[in-house]
């Protein structure tokens, strides 16, 4: 794996944490360890460029969004392994 291709899967990584993070302490209703997600396993309409209900695209400006897959957009078919739908994130 490349530095680049590294950097960018674990910029990508942190970014979907961080967001997780916030969804974490937003939407805590008890128990800090033990947080309650809203769509944790990201189902939503098929959607290219659109983060998953209940997710916000925590990324910098002019940078790729989140997509909800298998929407076609982008050449991907590949079904989801559960539910419906899947998060896609772009590395570069």
């Amino acid at each position: 794996m490349t530095g680049y291709r590294f950097i960018n899967l674990a910029i990508g990584f942190f970014t979907m944490m961080s967001g997780a993070w916030s969804q974490a302490l937003f939407n805590n209703l008890g128990d800090p360890n033990n947080p309650e997600f809203i769509n944790p396993s990201f189902e939503d309409i098929a959607r290219a460029s659109l983060p998953p209900k209940g997710w916000i695209d925590c990324g910098f400006p002019n940078e790729s969004p989140p997509d909800v897959q298998p929407s076609g957009a982008w050449e991907v078919y590949r079904p989801a392994y559960h539910g419906y739908t899947y998060l896609g994130m772009v590395t570069r």
